[in-house]
């Protein structure tokens, strides 16, 4: 699995497991563009967060690495899939 964002770029690999990873540098976002694609509780975490910008940066790579992780990819309903909980 590989990411990257802005000047960093992550690359792992197993021989013994599925990898999914993400990374996403944080840049001050219109969170409304998001919600299509986050489950109803998502969006009710990220606006009651102290830091909603950061919490949504944490749930989108969680939701892109699971895509990866899955072999979803874009085919990924990302509206379906609840990322809050650690147990994705």
């Amino acid at each position: 699995s590989i990411s990257h964002s802005g000047n960093v770029v992550i690359c792992g690999l197993s021989i013994h497991n599925r990898i999914g990873l993400d990374l996403e540098k944080i840049i001050p976002n219109n969170l409304n563009l998001f919600d299509e694609y986050l489950t109803k509780k998502e969006i009710y975490m990220i606006n009651k967060n102290q830091n909603p910008n950061q919490y949504f940066y944490n749930i989108w790579t969680r939701k892109e690495a699971l895509s990866k992780v899955t072999g979803f990819g874009i085919e990924l309903k990302f509206n379906t899939v609840d990322v809050t909980n650690d147990n994705i």
